[in-house]
């Protein structure tokens, strides 16, 4: 297991992803949020940021991967591959239909950028993940944000403000994946 924070890496050692069921291995990245949590960085860098619903910024593709019923795209200049992060993104977007419902992306890419966090286009704060109309985008320290940012799809372009999402959504992140998201999202 990690121990510093992580980078993506060292999430998706690939002889260990066999060995391990689906509960394990969120189990594990959950671990790997949780020290980034210790760092401080994931209550101000989480998920909460949201582009409504316009279209993503132009990021340079350097793979492109397929999932459980998504398209995946890495920025070019990586240093992790597809069996480093579908599976990973799969056992989360599991986690998340097993508790929420099955989302359908409406055509969105999931892109994973080379650096660990995200700043918007509009110059905003920076974030762990951003849902554009047409994509998904996540740092790669941030998968464990794909969750959050498949509940702004199912709630729609209104959910940018986490109306609501102190009672029910972030307790389960926490729960479940290990993501505290309160403090970054203003929940008291």
């Amino acid at each position: 297991m990690p121990t510093r924070p992580c980078d993506i890496v060292a999430l998706v050692e690939p002889r260990h992803r066999a060995e391990r069921s689906r509960q394990v291995w969120l189990e594990w990245c959950a671990e790997c949020a949780r020290s980034l949590a210790a760092s401080a960085l994931v209550a101000l860098l989480t998920g909460c940021g949201s582009g409504g619903w316009q279209d993503a910024p132009h990021m340079a593709v350097g793979l492109d991967c397929q999932g459980d019923r998504m398209t995946v795209q890495i920025q070019s200049g990586a240093r992790f591959t597809c069996n480093d992060i579908v599976p990973t993104l799969d056992a989360y977007r599991a986690a998340f239909a097993e508790q929420w419902g099955q989302i359908d992306l409406g055509g969105r890419v999931v892109r994973i950028y080379a650096t660990r966090y995200l700043t918007p286009a509009d110059g905003g704060v920076v974030v762990g993940g951003v849902t554009y109309r047409d994509a998904i985008d996540l740092g790669s320290s941030m998968l464990v944000g794909f969750p959050h940012e498949l509940h702004h799809i199912q709630l729609g372009p209104s959910s940018a403000d986490h109306h609501g999402w102190c009672q029910d959504f972030m307790p389960w992140e926490g729960s479940e994946l290990g993501f505290d998201d309160r403090l970054g999202c203003q929940c008291e």
